[in-house]
């Protein structure tokens, strides 16, 4: 909490415009609030809780005949906070992590909305997910209203092969429940032992990561593409959009994509030089 607050008193000094770094211009337009990130293992003194309730997510979607056609791990749904609790191998141990690591990222949020600070919900290894993503939906829909400042981002890896099924949802998603989405991009970092995580699994079937950094590439691209998209259609039709991302890269060809994907959208009209949203109304 003391991050947080810390983090409130800087944004206010960049917002106001009587400090900047050197090397840096004075901080006086734009939404310049600042963030931190949130990684959910770190809030547990066993992970391995994470790794029981995931199982129980995924048996109840098959149940229920969802995610058929979704690779692993899936999609939120409705109801996998539930299943998580409930699974047959869940233990009392598991559960009681789990509450905590709900009050506790709830207690975060609820602190991180009263300093005008915003959060970001890392995501991890896939075995994972499916809890964060439970969580991150949920802290979402609670604080990323339409009528105010959102306060929560979530993280989602392109490298994943669910990733194009999962941005598509996830618009749908917010739009369907009435919050805003914001979101942070990036290809990912687990790659060597999400494969051989699955390898000594013996699963079967294709494993969660892309096989190749074209495909990751694409997947990314994707991304960058529909999200543009996405606010284009919104801003045209409503004058602001509801949904906000960070593209996260070290890739200039990536940083350049962007660029270029604004101007056949149509975006380039809607943003300023720094890429805020010109007419939005309030902030995201």
């Amino acid at each position: 909490m003391q991050v947080i607050r810390a983090m409130q008193r800087l944004s206010q000094r960049f917002r106001s415009g009587n400090w900047s770094p050197v090397g840096y211009t004075r901080a006086t337009s734009g939404d310049n609030r600042g963030w931190v990130r949130i990684k959910v293992t770190g809030l547990l003194p066993h992970p391995v809780a994470l790794e029981h309730d995931p199982n129980a997510i995924l048996e109840a979607r098959r149940q229920q005949g969802l995610d058929k056609d979704v690779p692993y791990p899936g999609l939120p749904h409705d109801g996998d906070w539930e299943a998580a609790l409930k699974g047959k191998d869940v233990t009392d141990s598991d559960r009681e992590q789990l509450l905590s690591l709900r009050a506790t990222l709830e207690s975060i949020a609820s602190k991180a909305r009263e300093n005008d600070v915003r959060i970001v919900i890392d995501a991890e290894q896939t075995w994972y997910q499916p809890v964060i993503d439970s969580l991150t939906d949920e802290l979402m829909q609670k604080y990323n209203t339409l009528d105010g400042p959102a306060t929560c981002i979530a993280s989602f890896q392109a490298y994943l092969r669910r990733y194009p099924q999962l941005l598509d949802q996830q618009i749908r998603r917010a739009d369907e429940k009435g919050y805003k989405l914001l979101f942070k991009q990036t290809r990912g970092a687990y790659m060597v032992s999400e494969a051989e995580r699955w390898r000594i699994g013996g699963k079967e079937g294709q494993e969660p990561v892309w096989a190749s950094k074209e495909e990751t590439d694409a997947s990314f691209n994707y991304g960058v593409e529909k999200m543009l998209s996405t606010i284009a259609d919104q801003v045209h039709s409503t004058g602001h959009s509801r949904i906000g991302a960070v593209f996260a890269t070290h890739n200039s060809i990536s940083v350049d994509l962007v660029q270029e994907l604004r101007r056949p959208k149509g975006v380039s009209a809607i943003f300023g030089e720094k890429g805020v949203v010109k007419g939005s109304k309030g902030r995201l």
